[in-house]
């Protein structure tokens, strides 16, 4: 949870200094060395069977991509320039312009994971996983999937001894 706080204040940051900017390469690198950490410690989380009781599409989805990468989950991700924000009503009209191209870290599409195309001679378990990760994580922010991890792994081990 900390290292998960550490990224979003690294994200945070560099947001606040460019809010309608693209992300300098100096910046993308700050915010990856924190998302790395937290790709880290989630690597670990998923190995502890509480998880399983975290959701169990966005929990395939993770267990998926980490066996693919072989816990590197770091290969999994790249930055991009072209996530669309999708902006909220800025006037009482309810008038919204966007959405706004901005740059982050995102999954890669599932072809990238899977070295080539998907086929369906895979076994039906397998072919789940991968849709799982298709449906949950492919080409999405990986702000937006750690978000809902620490949000559902908040309460799972508050009964644990800490070290």
């Amino acid at each position: 949870m900390r290292a998960h706080g550490r990224f979003r204040d690294a994200r945070a940051k560099a947001y606040a200094l460019h809010p309608d900017q693209q992300l300098s390469d100096f910046e993308a690198e700050a915010i990856f060395y924190e998302l790395f950490v937290t790709l880290s410690w989630l690597d670990l989380l998923l190995r502890h069977a509480a998880t399983d009781s975290m959701g169990s599409q966005l929990v395939t989805a993770l267990k998926f991509v980490r066996g693919k990468v072989h816990h590197r989950l770091a290969d999994a991700i790249e930055f991009r320039r072209d996530v669309l924000l999708q902006l909220h009503p800025t006037t009482a009209s309810g008038s919204q312009s966007g959405p706004l191209a901005i740059s982050d870290w995102c999954w890669r599409a599932t072809t990238e994971v899977l070295d080539g195309p998907r086929t369906k001679s895979r076994s039906s378990a397998r072919w789940k996983k991968e849709e799982a990760y298709e449906r949950a994580l492919a080409r999405t922010q990986v702000s937006s999937a750690l978000d809902r991890v620490a949000t559902l792994a908040g309460g799972l081990f508050a009964a644990e001894p800490t070290c």
